[in-house]
């Protein structure tokens, strides 16, 4: 499980990136299909994980 989690890390940071970039919400649901399968596939994990790139998302749009 712990070689899982940097993965895990890497794969939401990209699917919430995306699903900002179209428009969509960065749900467990819509985060889930994007993870590669070396990605953990624990939903509270998936959580933890969607918080901090949301935050840094709504950080830069309210500098830009």
């Amino acid at each position: 499980m712990q070689q899982q989690r940097p993965s895990l890390r890497n794969d939401v940071r990209k699917a919430v990136t995306e699903l900002s970039h179209n428009g969509l919400p960065s749900t467990v649901n819509n985060v889930i299909p994007l993870l590669s399968e070396h990605a953990a596939r624990d939903w509270k994990l998936i959580r933890q994980e969607i918080d901090h790139p949301i935050r840094e998302l709504s950080h830069h749009a309210l500098e830009a």
